[in-house]
């Protein structure tokens, strides 16, 4: 399986879930509520991960 770099889009992204996860964690800003769903530091870091990662593996993503 070869890797590829994610595109700029993905990696901005991810990077801004990681941000606003840090921030969450820092208790700088609040658990985010949305449709009765709480993002919550943990959560964040766990998309910008999993956002990250999806980048590599596929290609053009």
């Amino acid at each position: 399986m070869t890797l590829s770099p994610p595109r700029t889009f993905t990696f901005l992204l991810s990077l801004i879930f990681a941000v606003v996860g840090y921030l969450m964690f820092q208790g700088n800003i609040s658990p985010i509520t949305l449709a009765g769903y709480t993002l919550t530091s943990f959560w964040s870091m766990t998309i910008a991960y999993v956002l990250l990662a999806v980048g590599c593996l596929l290609r053009g993503i």
